[in-house]
C-alpha cells in the first residue's frame, strides 16, 4: 500500500468482529492512521458522512 494517510477507501463488507455500526457498507472516506496489530490490521477512517471508525483492512478497498 502506498503511504496510507489520506488514503481514499471504500467500506466493502462488515467485519465479523467489529459488525457494521453506523457505517452503511459502500462508504467512502479518507484514512487517518493505520494500525499494524498481530490479528488483524486496522485503519482509523473518516466517512464524510458517517464520522470517524475503526475498520479492519481487510474490509478496505482502495481507490485512485
Amino acid at each position: 500500500m502506498k503511504d496510507s494517510c489520506h488514503q481514499r477507501v471504500r467500506y466493502t463488507k462488515a467485519s465479523v468482529y467489529h459488525g457494521t455500526g453506523n457505517v452503511p457498507v459502500g462508504a467512502c472516506g479518507n484514512i487517518i492512521l493505520v494500525a499494524r496489530e498481530s490479528l488483524t490490521d486496522k485503519a482509523l477512517v473518516d466517512f464524510e458522512k458517517y464520522g470517524k471508525a475503526i475498520i479492519p483492512l481487510s474490509c478496505l478497498e482502495m481507490l485512485e
